[in-house]
């Protein structure tokens, strides 16, 4: 709530009381933090029994913008494509196929050379622990210094350090 909203109370617009497993729910917010409107789908996902909640937020003027320079029927398409592979890869049940099968469909389906998936390690580390590549040979595994790792600093600090994420 305070990283993403400035809030120190739960969101008076949560939706978690309309979630459902299997389905989104698409609605558009404009965050008074980063003073832009977002485009945001939520669903439920259960892992290992306990149920999670996955939300999608898209930057509506840069998606927009990017709507202007690609098809926006494209667009729709990866979407559609993304929200597909969500819910294919929620009936694996062993989570090392599950990744494994994801990051293969979304490699081959969105045309990538390679997709990666970093975990933190020692809190100062990011190591690549899943991967899929187009060709035989599959990435290098790399361990990443934190600060190396710009982008992901601020969410690192907000998930390892408050263990709060709204």
């Amino acid at each position: 709530m305070r990283f993403l909203q400035g809030r120190r109370e739960p969101c008076p617009f949560c939706t978690n009381s309309q979630l459902k497993e299997g389905k989104f729910i698409e609605w558009t917010y404009r965050n008074p933090l980063l003073k832009a409107p977002y485009r945001i789908k939520d669903t439920i996902v259960e892992y290992e029994g306990r149920q999670y909640r996955m939300e999608f937020a898209m930057d509506v003027e840069k998606e927009k913008q990017e709507a202007q320079k690609l098809d926006l029927a494209a667009v729709r398409h990866y979407e559609e494509l993304i929200n597909e592979c969500f819910l294919k890869v929620r009936a694996v049940t062993d989570m090392d196929e599950a990744l494994s099968f994801m990051l293969h469909y979304l490699g081959t389906h969105i045309s990538c050379n390679a997709v990666m998936i970093y975990e933190s390690r020692e809190r100062k580390w990011l190591l690549n622990t899943y991967s899929w590549s187009r060709t035989e040979k599959a990435p290098e595994k790399k361990l990443l210094e934190l600060s190396v790792a710009e982008p992901v600093t601020k969410w690192y600090e907000t998930f390892f350090i408050t263990s709060r994420c709204c």
